[in-house]
């Protein structure tokens, strides 16, 4: 037997040992950290405009900020679910969501 045919038949099976790996989560990450970035901006501007006045009328001066830290965190998850599923396949829906 041959020194090249023993080197092959060796490295055969260790490649058929490794595992394709899947694609991570592609992003921008400039675009995404501009994203966030402006949620919470606009989550404390929120919160520094209405604090007075819900703890004066709402006796809870959190009462604003709770809401759009909900909102801007539901608003999260819906980004990482579109991320995940791939704008091309929403390509295809683009219409009826802009509709909806």
């Amino acid at each position: 037997m041959s020194r090249a045919a023993t080197a092959e038949n060796v490295r055969t099976p260790m490649r058929s040992k490794v595992k394709q790996l899947k694609p991570a989560l592609r992003y921008d990450p400039i675009l995404l950290a501009v994203v966030l970035l402006l949620t919470m901006f606009g989550v404390v501007m929120v919160y520094s405009a209405s604090a007075v006045f819900a703890s004066e009328k709402l006796h809870d001066g959190l009462w604003f900020f709770k809401r759009q830290a909900v909102g801007a965190a539901l608003g999260l998850a819906a980004m990482l679910g579109a991320m995940k599923f791939g704008w091309k396949r929403l390509e295809a829906l683009a219409v009826p969501l802009l509709l909806l």
